[in-house]
């Protein structure tokens, strides 16, 4: 009987994409001939062993990278994003150790994110895995701007141990905006004004934050040692994305003058300035001005005058008719009588109410000095005439207190009024009512620095006088040289000064009459 055969191949191509291949073979051999029951049975036999279904996975894990929205906001340390794995038979749960995706980025980013988490699904067909990265300075701010791109590693495998395809999956963005200055407008100074304002302009893409404008955005530094956070005066209440704010410095001194010369530094202090998203403007010097005011006119006269008001002040005895200061009166009228002498006159020394000849002498040959130097000067500052009568005064009493003859000085008054006595009285000294005691120096109880201050004294008004008032210049001229010629046996045969009295704090050597 003849046989007949029945021979077919069938070929399958499925599911092509860009990331895998699925193949499906399958071969079948089929014999069609009557046969008894017996052969039959040999037959399938036969057919069993010969027809075969082969079904190999050679299909690839697929990852895909979910939507990540732009980093906007600074301040974040870290940065989440998701990718879903799939997969037609089963994922290796294993093959997801944290070395899956390479994130690139500007500036040299590049890290290995870590895996935070993961989560399957369909029997591990599916895979959801939530990835970090690390800000590269610690927190994100604009100076991290740029796209960063993410790529498999090509360590993600199947069951079938087909890894995933190594490549870029996508990329997010960086996109941190601050608020930065557009605009400086630096203040006028005007001389007499304690204050000055300035205006500095911000701009931001997504708008200005106006509430976080206040006195503590800008600092102003200078060399001169001004250092005064300025003061928020005003906000130009124009919208848009530039935003022009006024502030306000004071000057210490109560007015600009040539003292607040200096350049002064403006420094936009940190986390102050923000925009809407919260994003503040970044801590920078935002420029400098310069103050140079010129300095006012020195008036040597008003000095002058003032210093000669202050010795005025000071003076003792019968005031004169032209007694400038109005507040003193005639005071020290019986100074001198407890020995008989007249010691009216002088000056006070140092605010207090005794009369020191040291001191006293030592200012009158100062201010003849200045007089022999500088005697112009003083004409041309009209204060020549009160020089003259300031050094009179002194040295009227300085000649009140010399006791001479032909022998040359006997005594001289060095000192009225008791230290410990007056220091007690807190009063006028029109109203003294305190004992007033003078005390001296002679041949027995020397004082050389005493005697020689006066002698010099004396000489140096001789000088000052000489073109004006030459008969008094010559009587202070003779009772200098016979104090003088007096003092040399005493300096030269006298070592230690003798005990003050125990009623006296004068540091000078004198005795009490």
């Amino acid at each position: 009987m003849a046989k007949k055969f029945d021979l077919r191949f069938r070929f399958f191509v499925l599911n092509v994409t860009d990331y895998s291949c699925r193949l499906d073979f399958r071969w079948s051999l089929s014999l069609t001939h009557p046969m008894a029951p017996s052969k039959q049975n040999r037959f399938n036999a036969v057919h069993s062993a010969i027809t075969k279904t082969s079904q190999t996975d050679r299909s690839l894990p697929i990852g895909t990278l979910a939507s990540i929205p732009n980093l906007i906001r600074a301040g974040g340390k870290s940065q989440l994003f998701t990718l879903i794995y799939r997969d037609n038979h089963r994922l290796d749960r294993s093959s997801l150790r944290g070395r899956d995706i390479l994130v690139t980025g500007p500036k040299g980013f590049r890290q290995f994110a870590t895996l935070s988490s993961v989560s399957y699904r369909h029997k591990d067909k599916v895979a959801i895995a939530t990835y970090r990265i690390n800000a590269l300075g610690g927190t994100w701010d604009h100076t991290d701007n740029g796209v960063y791109r993410i790529a498999l590693t090509g360590t993600v495998n199947d069951s079938s141990k087909n890894l995933a395809r190594k490549g870029s999956l996508g990329y997010f963005r960086v996109a941190i905006q601050v608020p930065t200055i557009k605009a400086f407008q630096p203040p006028a100074i005007a001389r007499n004004s304690n204050t000055a304002d300035f205006q500095i302009t911000y701009t931001d893409p997504i708008g200005l934050n106006i509430s976080t404008l206040d006195s503590r955005d800008i600092l102003v530094t200078s060399a001169n040692g001004f250092r005064q956070f300025a003061t928020l005066v005003s906000v130009n209440p124009a919208g848009g994305i530039s935003r022009t704010a006024t502030y306000r410095i004071q000057t210490a001194s109560g007015s600009w003058n040539h003292s607040d010369n200096s350049i002064y530094t403006l420094a936009l202090q940190a986390h102050q300035v923000k925009n809407s998203s919260g994003n503040a403007a970044v801590a920078r010097t935002i420029g400098s001005f310069q103050i140079n005011l010129p300095a006012p006119a020195l008036h040597y006269g008003k000095a002058l005058q003032k210093s000669f008001l202050f010795y005025e002040a000071q003076r003792s005895g019968d005031l004169p008719r032209n007694n400038r200061i109005e507040w003193r009166g005639d005071s020290g009228l019986t100074d001198g009588a407890d020995v008989g002498v007249d010691l009216t006159g002088g000056y006070y020394d140092a605010g207090d109410h005794v009369k020191f000849g040291l001191p006293m002498s030592s200012s009158m040959t100062l201010l003849s000095w200045g007089v022999i130097e500088y005697r112009n000067a003083y004409q041309k500052s009209g204060q020549l005439d009160e020089a003259l009568d300031a050094i009179r005064w002194g040295t009227d009493y300085i000649l009140k207190a010399h006791i001479a003859n032909e022998e040359g000085t006997q005594q001289f008054w060095g000192q009225v009024g008791n230290g410990e006595l007056d220091h007690s009285y807190w009063g006028k000294p029109e109203e003294m009512s305190m004992p007033r005691p003078a005390y001296k120096i002679d041949r027995q109880n020397p004082g050389s620095d005493l005697a020689g201050e006066a002698a010099a004294a004396l000489a140096a008004a001789s000088i000052v006088f000489r073109s004006t008032d030459p008969a008094y210049a010559d009587r202070l001229l003779k009772m200098q040289f016979n104090s003088l010629s007096s003092l040399i046996p005493i300096v030269a045969s006298t070592l230690t000064p003798s005990p003050m009295p125990k009623n006296s704090t004068n540091p000078m050597a004198m005795s009490m009459s």
